[in-house]
């Protein structure tokens, strides 16, 4: 390694953990970044819209005074003990008078105080520090992504320019209406030509209005829909394992309405939500909407969830399938306890025929669906028991949760999930080791432990066991998942240290043995994060090492090392983020993940496999208070190959670079 290369890394090593011996609150992106990490284990795409809603919500903050429990829903990090203690406390006590007192509100950790500091107020609603008072009710995003930089595909088959190009808008005309738009193209796909006449290759809209008396809420166009715990309609936010309990509590939020660029993950249609009484709330939706899809003889064999339609095959598939949705919830909550049903009935407007082979077998086929569900919870003192018991076309899905919230803030949760082999669930979402909820029975036992005031400590064991065949295992198997992850905050100091401990053992097949030979899987990951935050200063700096071990197969190991430095002026009219990223894997079951600063509304978290090097450079300005200009540079550099990447994305060299630029109007 040259002379460039060692200082690059000690500069990386110790710029962030000398500054970092001194202490702060971690921001939601790190809640967020563990979060998504462990989505399915998988690159963090695709969630923009739940960045956008919580983005959305830090500039326009909730009242604690006077914030009702659905209001408080809408905070995927607050448990539903911890909503109850909110308003309880404002309750007994009357308004507070300032965001201290949440230290004194039952439940309430100091990690989830850091993280709700900046998203609710206890003074009338405001507007945003950034924002002069009477603007900000309609914004206007546009974005053009620019690479420097050709894929394979540009040669002869795709039909568009490799710029993307994307618009969103928020509009609010009143105080109970909402609106929003927004419209995309991906690299490769033409705009205003050939298929896209019309300009754009994926639009979405929707209008809510708040209503009055009976109707509370009602919405038109396209959204999103939550009940329970996601076992019938699971359209939420992250769920699953991580450093928290709190991602491990799903989080139904009812209708959200949709207005992003996720091209597959949304309802079309119409739903409102009615209190008829007290305590009742009754929601109704119906959606139809086209679905790209691979159809051969009259069946659908295929859903496909790319979005993209750069090619002729991939333009020939999209929008070729229809889906109708239309269901129906009714719950009721009081102070100690809340129940519901959900019913859900789908199908599609030719039959559905997927290949069903091996460890596909049961997977979901024909033409209509139905799902229905209780979910029910119940609240003493510190104890919550909730869960949900679901019935599908075919199959059940079980979940049951027990929380505990013992003498000083500690948090122990118990949870039981059964999902059947044959359990038929299309828009269900909710804890698993799978990528969704079918073929799997498992305990997971977790405990969030404030040893002091400086440290805190996090403990979890998930053991799952899988009836039928999975993806890469031709037999019924099961595994162990372990987590630990010690948290310091010095005293009186801006920084905090985490040291992250990850062991699973599962089983997979031999490569080449057509599932006749399968062998335990070994994987280890270790993590060790320093942050430093005062006044407009933040350094970062993250080391991972990962260690993945086939059996029957030499063990592989993979290498980063992360520095994050970003300054943002007291005004906050202008701010800059750089980092650098240093990673060596053997292979990609060994790769790692890397959170970068984005920007407005996204949130972008690629894996990287092989050796190499990525830094990015993010800049922000605000020269008018109606007005927010944003510009991502980002440069990918690989010691190891000649080439990034394979097929209709091959591209030939060992850089990539990008450009993004984002503007936004206030007005």
């Amino acid at each position: 390694m040259s002379f460039v290369r060692y200082s690059l890394l000690w500069l990386l090593l110790f710029s962030g953990f000398i500054p970092s011996m001194l202490a702060q609150e971690a921001p939601l992106s790190l809640w967020l970044e563990e979060a998504a990490e462990e989505w399915s284990g998988e690159e963090a795409e695709g969630h923009d819209a739940e960045w956008e809603a919580l983005s959305y919500l830090r500039e326009h903050p909730i009242p604690l005074n006077t914030a009702t429990w659905t209001q408080l829903k809408q905070f995927p990090f607050l448990s539903d003990y911890q909503i109850d203690a909110l308003l309880e406390y404002v309750g007994e006590h009357g308004p507070m008078q300032t965001l201290g007192e949440l230290q004194l509100v039952r439940g309430m950790d100091w990690s989830t105080i850091r993280t709700l500091r900046p998203y609710v107020t206890v003074g009338e609603p405001s507007p945003h520090p950034s924002r002069p008072s009477g603007r900000g009710k309609q914004e206007l995003e546009a974005r053009l992504d620019l690479p420097f930089y050709t894929r394979r595909g540009y040669e002869k088959w795709f039909w568009g320019p490799k710029l993307y190009q994307s618009l969103r808008g928020r509009f609010s005309p009143t105080s109970q209406l909402l609106i929003g738009v927004a419209a995309e193209k991906d690299a490769g796909e033409p705009w205003g030509a050939e298929y896209n006449r019309w300009g754009y290759d994926h639009y979405a809209a929707f209008v809510q209005g708040q209503g009055r008396g009976v109707v509370e809420q009602w919405t038109v166009g396209c959204y999103r829909a939550s009940f329970g715990e996601g076992l019938v309609m699971g359209n939420s936010f992250l769920s699953g394992k991580s450093f928290s309990l709190t991602t491990a509590t799903y989080q139904p939020q009812g209708i959200r309405p949709f207005a992003s660029n996720d091209e597959v993950h949304y309802l079309q249609g119409g739903a409102v939500t009615l209190r008829p009484a007290p305590g009742w709330q009754l929601t109704a939706l119906a959606s139809y909407r086209r679905r790209d899809a691979i159809v051969e003889e009259g069946a659908i064999t295929s859903i496909l969830q790319t979005g993209l339609h750069r090619t002729t095959t991939e333009a020939d598939r999209k929008d070729t399938a229809a889906m109708y949705v239309g269901g129906i919830h009714l719950g009721h909550r009081t102070l100690h306890t809340h129940w519901g049903v959900t019913a859900i009935g789908y199908g599609f407007d030719r039959p559905y025929q997927p290949s069903r082979s091996g460890y596909a077998f049961y997977r979901l086929h024909g033409r209509r669906f139905y799902n229905v569900g209780a979910d029910y919870g119940f609240r003493y003192k510190g104890l919550v028991w909730s869960g949900e018991v679901a019935r599908g076309t075919r199959g059940w899905g079980i979940v049951n949760k027990l929380n505990y919230q013992l003498a000083g803030r500690a948090r122990l949760l118990l949870l039981h999930r059964y999902y059947s082999h044959d359990y038929w669930a299309y828009f269900a979402q909710s804890f698993a080791e799978g990528s969704s909820p079918q073929n799997e029975d498992g305990w997971y036992l977790a405990a969030e432990l404030p040893l002091s005031s400086r440290w805190q400590l996090f403990a979890s064991a998930d053991w799952f066991h899988f009836p039928w065949w999975r993806y890469g295992i031709s037999a019924p198997s099961r595994g162990i998942d372990l987590r630990t992850q010690a948290t310091y905050r010095p005293a009186d100091s801006p920084a905090t240290f985490s040291l992250s401990y990850r062991y699973k053992q599962g089983k997979r097949d031999v490569a080449g043995t057509k599932g006749q030979e399968i062998t335990p899987v070994r994987h280890h990951r270790l993590r060790a994060r320093g942050q430093w935050q005062s006044g407009g200063w933040t350094l970062r700096t993250t080391a991972d090492y990962n260690h993945y071990h086939h059996l029957q197969l030499p063990a592989t190991q993979g290498y980063q090392l992360t520095q994050l430095f970003s300054y943002a002026s007291p005004r906050r009219t202008w701010s800059v983020a750089c980092q650098g990223t240093w990673f060596h894997t053997d292979d990609y079951y060994s790769r790692v993940f890397v959170s970068e600063p984005g920007l407005l509304h996204t949130f972008y978290q690629p894996s990287f496999s092989g050796h190499g090097l990525r830094g990015t450079l993010r800049l922000s300005a605000q020269p008018f208070s109606f007005l927010t200009l944003l510009l991502k540079l980002g440069h990918t550099r690989y010691f190891d190959r000649n080439s990034i990447g394979s097929g209709y994305d091959l591209i030939e060299g060992s850089r990539k670079t990008d450009l993004q630029m984002q503007a936004r109007l206030r007005f």
